[in-house]
C-alpha cells in the first residue's frame, strides 16, 4: 500500500540510509543498461517515425520551415533560432551528401529529435522511478520506464509531429532534459550533504553553483532560444532549487554565473537581425511602388518579432479559460487512453500520498518530485487554456510526456506491490514474488501496442505527396508571367515559395493569402483579392472558391483548379437602380435581369448589387422571390450569399457586391407580367430570421416552360473529392430529427419517422469521365454504421460524367433509419466511389486546408434523434 512501511526515502528515521543510497545512485553518471534501454526506446519510436515522415515539402508552417532552414532565413515569429541553425546545418550536410532533399531532410530532422526526446523520457522517467518507489526491483523499474517512454512516442499528437516538419519535438526534448537535469542536480546535492560534516554550514560544502546547476541553467536558456513556452518552467525550477538550496542561491556568487549561463545562449537572437535582410521571400514586390514587407524591420519591430507580439491577442481571459478546462479530461483520454489516464492519476497520486506520509524530513524526495512534475504540469496545461491560437493541440506534448513519467511510476509501485503481496501469501519459492511483478509490469505493454495500433493510420505521411503534386499541377497549368496566385489559406501557399527559393520555379509569380501582415488591409481573401488588382498583374485563384463571385469575376478554372480573376464583379452601374434599406445594414442599390421577358418554362437571372452600410457580424442568406400579381410564389431562390469564402461578415461598408441567383418559371404558370421580391435573413438551425424584404420596381414576364428548381442547401462545408468534385453546401431533414450538432431543432413534418432527407450542394471542379457513386452513412460511435444509402446523384439521370465544370448542382438524398433505431447521437459521413471498379475504391477526400479525410469521407453534422 502507499505510504507502507518500508526503506524509502521519506522514512525519517532512515534519512541516513535514504542519503547514502542517493548518494550510491548519483555517483554513475548513466548507468549502462538505462544508456541501451534509452537508446532501443529512441531508436525503436525513430524507425517507426523515419517509416512514416513525410516525403517532401509540406503546406503550412512546415513548408515555411523547410525554406527558412535551407536559406538560414526567419520564419514566422519568434524565429527559432536554434533550430533553424540547426537546420540549415543538417539539410545542407544531407543535400551535399545526396541523401535527401531540404524538405525531406527537415522532416528527418523532426524524426531524430522526436526519437532524441523518447529517449530522454525514459530517462526522466526511470529518474523519477528510481527516486520514488525504491522498493521496487531494478528490472521492474527499467521495463516500467521502458513501456511509458513508448507509451508517450505513440501519444497521437506527438507522433504526428514526429514525421513532419516542425518545432515541436525539440521543444519536448527540452522539456524532458531540463527536468532530468533538475533531478541529476538534486542527487549530487543530496551526495554532497551526505559526505558533509554533519555540523557545518551549507557554504561549507560548495560555495559556487555546482556543474549540474550550471549545465541547467544553460540548458533552460538554451531552449528559450527555440521555443517560448520554456518561461513557463523558470519558476517552477527557482521555486525547486530554492526549497533545498535557497541559502546559496540569493547569494551573487551564485546568482550571476547561474544568470549568465542562463543568458548567454540566448544571444542566438542575434540571428534575427542579422538574417533579417538575407531572406527574400519576406519582401513581397506586388508593383514597384507596392512593397509589402512581411517584418518591421526597426529595433522596436525586431524585438516585437522575437517576443511573438503578434500572438498576444490569442490569450483569453479567465472566463474563457475556465470554459475550455472540462475539455481536458476528453483530451488526455485522446492521448493516454482512459487506463493511461488512470494510471497517470495512480502515479501522481502516489507521489502526493508518499509526500504526505512523509511529513517535513529534510529529506522528503516525494515532495520535491511531486512539486516538479506537478508544478510543470500544471503551469503548462494551464497557459493551454488561456491561449487560444488555432494549433493548441501541440502545445498540450510536454503534459503528455510528464503524464507517462506519472505512469511509470504507477506501473513500478503496482509492481511492488503485487510482488510484495505475492511473497506474503507465497513466501516459497522465491522468484515466485519476482515473476508477479513482472507479468503485471507486461500488461502495460498493452497500453503503447493499443495507441500504436489505433492511431497508425492517422498519423502516417509517408504518402503525403499532394503539396507537391498540387503545386506541380498549378505550374503545370503555366499561370501567365508576374502572375499573382491568390488563396483563401497561407498554409497552401507555403509549398510554392518552398518550390520558388529552394528549386528556383517560376519565381515571377506571387502568393498571397490573408493576414499576409497584420493589418486592416490583409484580414481575409477579398481584401487581398483587392491588392492583387490594385497591382494590374495578372491574378489567379489556386483553387475553385465559390461565393467569391460576388467580389470579382472569375474565368473558368482549368483542370488544376486555376482560376483566373477577371476583376471586380460590380464593373458598372445596375441596370434598374434601387435604393433599398435592408434591415439596418445592408442596401440594396440595384438589380439586373435577364431576360426580361421570361416566359414560363424558362430560367431567369436576377443580379442584385449589395452594398453594406456597417460591419456585419453574421452570415446572411440572401434570396429572391418570383410572384404572380396577386402574391402567388411561382419560384424563389435562396443562397448563403458569398459562400464560406466571402459571407456577409466579412464584407466591408462602402463595397459594392454582385449577387447572382437563378429561378425558374414553372411551366403552368400563367402569362407575366411577374413581380420580384428580394431580401436577406440569418439562418439560425433551422429557422430563418428575416432581416428584411421589398418588391423591387420593375416587372418580368414569359410563358410556359419545364421547371429546375433552383434552391441551395443553407448550410455551408467543404469537402475536395479528388480535385474533381467539391461538396460545398448541405441541408438536413428528418421526422425523429431533434438536434443538429447539439442545436434544437423542429423535427420536420413533412419527412416520415423512419427517413432523414439529406440535400448536397456538389460543384465539378473538373469534368469528369466516370459515374461516382454517392454512398451517406448513419454512423453510431459505438456501433459504427447503423444505416447506409448508396445512389448515383439525381437516381442516375445526371451521372457525374456529363456534369460540366463549374457547376452547382443540388441533389436530395433519403436514407431508410431502421425501425430498431434507439434515439441517441449519430454522424452523417458523406462520400464517393466508383463502382464501375473491381475494387469500388473511394475517391481521395480532402478538408479546406488539403489534409487527407479519414476513410475518405466527410463528418457532415452530428444529429440527434428522438
Amino acid at each position: 500500500m502507499i505510504g507502507m512501511e518500508r526503506s524509502t526515502p521519506a522514512q525519517p528515521a532512515n534519512d541516513g540510509a535514504t542519503a547514502t543510497v542517493i548518494a550510491k545512485v548519483s555517483q554513475r553518471l548513466l548507468a549502462p543498461a538505462d544508456a541501451l534501454l534509452a537508446t532501443a526506446a529512441g531508436l525503436l519510436a525513430g524507425l517507426v517515425y523515419w517509416l512514416g515522415s513525410a516525403p517532401g515539402v509540406l503546406f503550412g508552417d512546415g513548408g515555411e520551415l523547410q525554406f527558412a532552414a535551407w536559406l538560414a532565413g526567419l520564419p514566422h515569429p519568434t524565429g527559432y533560432p536554434l533550430y533553424m541553425l540547426l537546420g540549415w546545418a543538417w539539410t545542407h550536410g544531407l543535400a551535399g551528401l545526396d541523401l535527401a532533399t531540404p524538405a525531406r531532410a527537415m522532416n528527418l530532422l523532426s524524426v531524430v529529435f522526436a526519437a532524441l526526446t523518447v529517449s530522454l523520457t525514459y530517462l526522466l522517467a526511470h529518474a523519477l522511478v528510481e527516486l520514488s518507489v525504491t522498493g521496487a526491483p531494478r528490472h521492474a523499474r527499467r521495463l516500467a520506464s521502458f513501456l511509458a517512454a513508448l507509451a508517450f512516442a505513440f501519444t497521437p499528437t506527438f507522433w504526428s509531429q514526429a514525421v513532419v516538419t516542425e518545432v515541436y519535438a525539440l521543444n519536448a526534448a527540452f522539456v524532458a532534459l531540463i527536468l532530468g537535469l533538475a533531478i541529476r542536480w538534486q542527487k549530487g546535492l543530496d551526495r554532497e550533504r551526505s559526505q558533509a560534516d554533519p555540523g557545518a554550514e551549507p557554504a561549507a560544502y560548495r560555495t559556487w553553483p555546482s556543474r549540474a546547476l550550471l549545465l541547467l541553467a544553460f540548458v533552460v536558456g538554451l531552449s528559450l532560444a527555440h521555443h517560448r513556452t520554456t518561461l513557463l518552467l523558470v519558476p517552477v525550477l527557482v521555486i525547486f532549487v530554492w526549497r533545498q538550496d535557497g541559502y546559496r542561491l540569493r547569494r551573487p556568487r551564485w546568482l550571476v554565473p547561474l544568470a549568465l549561463a542562463m543568458l548567454v545562449p540566448l544571444l542566438l537572437y542575434v540571428y534575427v537581425p542579422l538574417r533579417v535582410n538575407q531572406s527574400p521571400y519576406l519582401l513581397v514586390n506586388l508593383d514597384p511602388e507596392h512593397v509589402v514587407d512581411l517584418v518591421n524591420r526597426s529595433p522596436r519591430g525586431l524585438v516585437g518579432y522575437i517576443l511573438g507580439r503578434n500572438f498576444a491577442g490569442e490569450l483569453q481571459g479567465p472566463s474563457s479559460a475556465m470554459a475550455s478546462a472540462p475539455s481536458l479530461l476528453d483530451r488526455f483520454v485522446a492521448e493516454l487512453t482512459p487506463v493511461g489516464l488512470g494510471l497517470a492519476l495512480l502515479g501522481v497520486g502516489y507521489l502526493a500520498v508518499s509526500a504526505i506520509a512523509a511529513g517535513g524530513t529534510s529529506h522528503n524526495v516525494y515532495r520535491r518530485l511531486l512539486w516538479l512534475t506537478g508544478g510543470s504540469f500544471l503551469v503548462l496545461t494551464a497557459f493551454n487554456l488561456f491561449y487560444a491560437i488555432e494549433d493548441i493541440a501541440v502545445f498540450y506534448i510536454p503534459s503528455y510526456l510528464i503524464m507517462t513519467c506519472w505512469i511509470a511510476i504507477a506501473a513500478a509501485f503496482t509492481a511492488r506491490e503485487v510482488a510484495d503481496l505475492v511473497h506474503r501469501l507465497r513466501p516459497q519459492p522465491p522468484g515466485l514474488s519476482r515473476m508477479a511483478g513482472s507479468a503485471i509490469l507486461l500488461l502495460l505493454a498493452a497500453l503503447p501496442l493499443q495507441l500504436f495500433l489505433g492511431h497508425a493510420g492517422q498519423v502516417d505521411r509517408s504518402g503525403h505527396t499532394r503539396p507537391q503534386a498540387w503545386w506541380d499541377r498549378l505550374l503545370e497549368a503555366d499561370p501567365a508571367q508576374d502572375a499573382v496566385l491568390v488563396s483563401n489559406d497561407r498554409d497552401e501557399i507555403m509549398p510554392l515559395w518552398y518550390l520558388q527559393q529552394v528549386d528556383g520555379r517560376r519565381p515571377d509569380l506571387t502568393g498571397l493569402f490573408p493576414g499576409l501582415i497584420p493589418g486592416d488591409d490583409w484580414e481575409d481573401v477579398g481584401q487581398v483579392l483587392d491588392n492583387a488588382l490594385a497591382s494590374n498583374r495578372p491574378t489567379y485563384l489556386v483553387k475553385p472558391m465559390p461565393g467569391l463571385e460576388v467580389k470579382v469575376a472569375l474565368g473558368l478554372n482549368d483542370s488544376a483548379g486555376l482560376t483566373p480573376v477577371l476583376g471586380p464583379a460590380a464593373t458598372r452601374s445596375p441596370d434598374r437602380p434601387q435604393d433599398i434599406l435592408i434591415g439596418d445594414e445592408m442596401r440594396l442599390v440595384g438589380y439586373d435581369v435577364n431576360p426580361v421577358q421570361v416566359q414560363p418554362g424558362q430560367t431567369l437571372t436576377v443580379d442584385l448589387y449589395w452594398q453594406p452600410t456597417r460591419d456585419i457580424p453574421i452570415d446572411l442568406t440572401s434570396f429572391v422571390h418570383l410572384r404572380t400579381e396577386d402574391g402567388t410564389k411561382l419560384s424563389q431562390s435562396d443562397t448563403l450569399v458569398g459562400g464560406v469564402y466571402y459571407p456577409t461578415s466579412l464584407w466591408k461598408p462602402g463595397e459594392v457586391l454582385l449577387d447572382r441567383h437563378q429561378l425558374t418559371v414553372p411551366p403552368d404558370a400563367p402569362p407575366g407580367p411577374y413581380e420580384l421580391f428580394a431580401g436577406m435573413y440569418e439562418l439560425v438551425g433551422q429557422e430563418a430570421r428575416t432581416i428584411g424584404s421589398r418588391l423591387l420596381s420593375g416587372r418580368v414576364g414569359g410563358e410556359a416552360q419545364p421547371q429546375t428548381p433552383q434552391t441551395a442547401p443553407a448550410r455551408p462545408t467543404y469537402a475536395n473529392f479528388n480535385d474533381e468534385i467539391l461538396l460545398i453546401g448541405y441541408d438536413v431533414a428528418g421526422g425523429r430529427l431533434v438536434a443538429l450538432d447539439g442545436r434544437p431543432q423542429t423535427a420536420s413534418q413533412d419527412v416520415p419517422p423512419d427517413e432523414v432527407r439529406i440535400q448536397l450542394l456538389w460543384q465539378a471542379a473538373q469534368p469528369m469521365s466516370r459515374d461516382y457513386t454517392v454512398f451517406v452513412h448513419l454512423v453510431d460511435p459505438a456501433a459504427g454504421i447503423v444505416a447506409q444509402l448508396d445512389a448515383q446523384p439525381f437516381d442516375g439521370d445526371y451521372p457525374t460524367s456529363v456534369w460540366q465544370q463549374g457547376e452547382l448542382l443540388t441533389d436530395t438524398l433519403v436514407v431508410q433509419l431502421p425501425r430498431e433505431l434507439q434515439p441517441g447521437e449519430y454522424t452523417i459521413m458523406v462520400g464517393l466511389y466508383d463502382a464501375g471498379t473491381a475494387s469500388q475504391s473511394r475517391l481521395p477526400a480532402y478538408d479546406d486546408g488539403g489534409q487527407r479525410l479519414s476513410n475518405d469521407r466527410v463528418s457532415l453534422v452530428q444529429i440527434s434523434l428522438e
